[in-house]
C-alpha cells in the first residue's frame, strides 16, 4: 500500500510512508563516511504516532516504552512529524532543540502560528491546555530522568517557537507529507528547511520510490 502511495504522483502519504521513509533517510545519512554522518547522528526521529500518546493520556511507562529506542536523551535535535486533522488534514513538522529550548515549526503552506494552536503557542512558556508538543517534551524529559538517562532540560520556562519558513512551499493539496520528508532530510543534513521548490517534488518522490524498490527484501520463515 505504501509503495503504491509513493508511486502515485498525487498520492497523499500516510503514517507508514512518513515513518518508514524518515528512518530510511536517517539510516542512509548516518552511514560512516557519508557527508551528513555527524548531523544525522545528532537527531532522534519520533513516530507520527507519538504525539497521540499525549492526546490520549498515555502513561509514562507507555511513552518510555515507545520512545526509548530513539535514545533521544543523547540527541541534540528531536524530529517530530505531526498529522494535523483541523482545519484540514495536513502534515507538518516540529524540529525541537531541547538544550536551546527552541522549537522550529515547518509548515509547507506557511499557515502561521494560529494553525498550530492545538500543538504549541508562540510563547510556549505561557500556560495552555493545547500545548501538546511541550507536554510531550515534558513527559519525555521526565521519563528519561526517571529511567536513569540524564536529561538536564528545563521545561518550565524559556522556550520559544518559531516558523522554520514564512514562505509557502506548497500550492497543491497532496504533497504535504512529501514536504515533511524533505524537511526531515534537510534537518538530518544539518539545515533547517529544504532547499527544494515545488517543481522538484515529482523528482523527489520518484527518487524515494526508486530507492525503496532497490532495497533487498527480507522474508520471515
Amino acid at each position: 500500500k505504501e509503495l503504491d502511495i509513493l508511486a502515485n504522483p498525487n498520492g497523499r502519504l500516510n503514517d507508514g510512508c512518513l515513518n518508514g521513509v524518515a528512518h530510511l533517510l536517517q539510516a542512509v545519512f548516518s552511514q560512516p563516511g557519508h557527508e551528513s554522518h555527524y548531523p544525522s547522528g545528532r537527531c532522534a526521529i519520533f513516530s507520527t504516532f507519538d504525539l497521540h500518546m499525549v492526546r490520549y493520556h498515555a502513561s509514562d511507562a507507555d511513552i518510555w516504552r515507545r520512545t526509548r529506542a530513539t535514545q533521544y536523551w543523547e540527541r541534540a535535535v528531536w524530529i517530530l512529524p505531526i498529522h494535523r486533522r483541523s482545519p484540514s488534514e495536513h502534515w507538518v513538522l516540529a524540529i525541537i532543540y531541547p538544550e536551546a529550548r527552541r522549537v522550529l515549526l515547518f509548515d509547507s503552506f506557511a499557515g502561521g502560528a494560529r494553525l498550530w494552536r492545538h500543538e504549541i503557542q508562540n510563547d510556549v512558556s505561557s500556560p495552555s491546555d493545547d500545548q501538546e508538543i511541550m507536554e510531550l517534551v515534558t513527559r519525555l524529559v521526565i521519563c528519561a530522568n526517571r529511567n536513569n538517562c540524564h536529561l538536564p532540560v528545563v521545561v518550565e520556562e524559556g522556550w520559544v517557537a518559531q516558523p522554520a519558513s514564512v514562505r509557502p512551499h506548497q500550492t497543491n493539496g497532496y504533497d504535504c507529507g512529501l514536504w515533511v520528508l524533505a524537511g526531515i532530510a534537510a534537518v538530518l543534513r544539518g539545515f533547517h528547511v529544504p532547499g527544494l521548490c515545488e517543481a522538484d517534488m515529482p523528482s523527489f518522490r520518484e527518487l524515494l520510490h526508486r530507492y525503496i524498490l532497490g532495497l533487498p527484501s527480507y522474508y520471515s520463515k
